[in-house]
């Protein structure tokens, strides 16, 4: 039987170059282990960071598209206004002033006495009337005169003239007013 080699126990001899590179070699593999458990630590630290500043931005991402779908329904409100705005100043604009109506209704009669008041095309004023007594009656129909002979009414005409059976005069009356430029 020949004789065993046992591995563990014989101890070959390197030449000083090999070893020199062996050493190295260890002191390398060493370094570069512990670059690469640094390197995987801050990978992993970073990940972690970067995952919660997602969510944070995910969460203010939401709350900004929340605020922008409300500022749009409160824009288009504001749309809105400013559309009837506009179509209000155009009316406004082409409005006729109904003072001069107002004052021609005051000049003629008691605002007592006033049943209805209507203002129709041509500037043309329609009134109804109610009077208690005649003497009411004729003082109106004298205003009327009066303020057609000033050329502040034109045209004055009585539709129609009544008396109730209590006694109460109606009376329906149209005229023109007649604008002062």
């Amino acid at each position: 039987m020949q004789p065993s080699v046992n591995l563990f126990q014989t101890k070959a001899e390197f030449s000083p170059v090999l070893r020199f590179i062996d050493r190295y070699v260890r002191i390398g593999a060493i370094v570069l282990s512990a670059i690469a458990l640094v390197g995987a630590t801050i990978v992993i630290a970073m990940s972690f960071i970067f995952s919660r500043q997602l969510e944070a931005l995910e969460k203010e991402k939401q709350t900004h598209l929340t605020a922008i779908k409300s500022a749009v329904a409160t824009e288009q409100v504001v749309i809105d206004m400013g559309k009837r705005l506009s179509l209000i100043s155009t009316i406004l604009k082409t409005q006729e002033n109904p003072a001069p109506f107002i004052d021609s209704v005051t000049g003629i009669i008691d605002p007592n006495d006033l049943q209805q008041f209507s203002i129709s095309g041509k500037n043309t004023i329609n009134l109804s009337l109610a009077f208690t007594t005649l003497d009411q009656a004729a003082s109106t129909v004298e205003n009327i005169i009066r303020m057609t002979s000033t050329g502040a009414i034109k045209s004055p005409m009585m539709d129609t003239f009544s008396i109730t059976e209590k006694g109460i005069i109606l009376m329906t009356v149209s005229y023109q007013v007649v604008k002062k430029s």
